[in-house]
């Protein structure tokens, strides 16, 4: 006797079906706030705080330091970020085939090589800028390249709350360079990094509940 075949879907469970998957998937590419916005808020908060803490808001260091030190950590906490979104990017899509692992895989490269190319344009307009305005160069050029990254992530993974984040970054960032070093520094370090962190943790949140 043969086996009873399996019940055919109605149009309305086909497209739950096809939602949950949809779902899924944007989550495995794109969705992990947490750990997508955790490594850079943290890069932020600590490095731009250094920063803050060297310029001061008048123009006065509220602690002596050589510049050096603000920007080896910003450089080294990068690294770290940089090769972690790298790899969350890389691994969200290890087990998927076809065209969005060659999205995720891209993407995950990108963050890679555009940073080479801020430090390729750093390195050489560093000698043309004064140097209290060094840091500023370095900054504005990391933050604003985050930020499009982020909201070119959006695109791929058609995540809207990885759009918003870019954005936000993204103006902070402008804002933060017209004010000058000081107020670049604060900004980034508490709305953009705190905010990332704070934003981060929410959504994984949402996304918890939603799973």
């Amino acid at each position: 006797m043969s086996e009873p075949s399996e019940r055919e879907l109605s149009p309305e469970e086909s497209l739950q079906l096809i939602t949950r998957q949809q779902h899924h998937a944007n989550r495995k590419l794109g969705g992990h706030h947490l750990w997508y916005w955790t490594p850079w808020g943290v890069t932020w908060l600590i490095s731009f705080g250094l920063f803050f803490l060297y310029y001061g808001l008048d123009g006065a260091p509220y602690v002596a330091m050589p510049q050096a030190v603000p920007l080896i950590v910003l450089f080294s906490l990068m690294l770290v970020a940089i090769s972690w979104t790298a790899f969350i990017g890389i691994r969200s899509t290890r087990h998927i085939q076809g065209a969005s692992s060659t999205q995720g895989m891209m993407f995950g490269f990108t963050w890679t090589f555009g940073f080479l190319t801020v430090i390729a344009t750093g390195i050489y307009f560093k000698d043309f800028i004064p140097e209290d305005q060094i840091g500023l160069l370095w900054a504005g050029l990391s933050v604003g390249v985050t930020g499009m990254l982020y909201m070119a992530g959006a695109a791929i993974f058609n995540d809207r709350s990885m759009f918003g984040l870019g954005l936000w970054i993204s103006v902070v960032n402008a804002i933060g360079i017209t004010a000058g070093p000081g107020w670049h520094a604060l900004l980034t370090a508490t709305a953009g990094g705190g905010g990332m962190l704070l934003g981060g943790l929410v959504l994984h949140m949402h996304d918890r509940g939603r799973s």
